[in-house]
């Protein structure tokens, strides 16, 4: 009786371990290589953008891209996306206001900038500091 009982707290203290070590056979190991994203244009009306080498266009930078666009957490209180201003439906601008209210309510100099075709602009927000936009993250 008493070997059939410590059998039991054997099996017992082995089946979580067994079960860790199955569920990681199930998941195959992925490549860690990102997928390169090609920019379709009309190369005919548009010179080649500017991407920077250090930064390359793909597939996942795109994807994680859009769900921080739309993220309300990256904001001072967590109540507003890039979106709030940068409104899709307005060809990413805050149109019909003449400056734009940040996250917490307090008017800006200025309204939010439109962003369309920045692949091809290499000054950001109207004063030419391109990258300000990693100071406000």
């Amino acid at each position: 009786m008493l070997s059939k009982l410590k059998n039991k707290k054997v099996a017992l203290l082995l089946l979580p371990g067994i079960y860790f070590l199955l569920s990681f056979s199930y998941y195959q190991i992925q490549d860690d290589k990102p997928t390169p994203y090609s920019l379709p244009y009309d190369t005919a009306y548009l010179p080649k953008p500017n991407i920077p080498l250090d930064n390359p266009l793909t597939v996942e930078g795109i994807a994680l891209g859009r769900l921080l666009f739309y993220d309300s957490l990256l904001s001072v209180n967590k109540t507003q996306s890039c979106a709030s201003c940068h409104n899709q439906n307005n060809f990413f601008t805050d149109a019909g206001k003449n400056v734009s209210n940040g996250a917490l309510k307090i008017p800006d100099d200025f309204n939010s900038m439109p962003l369309a075709n920045l692949a091809w602009q290499t000054e950001f927000f109207g004063t030419g500091e391109q990258n300000l936009w990693k100071s406000r993250l």
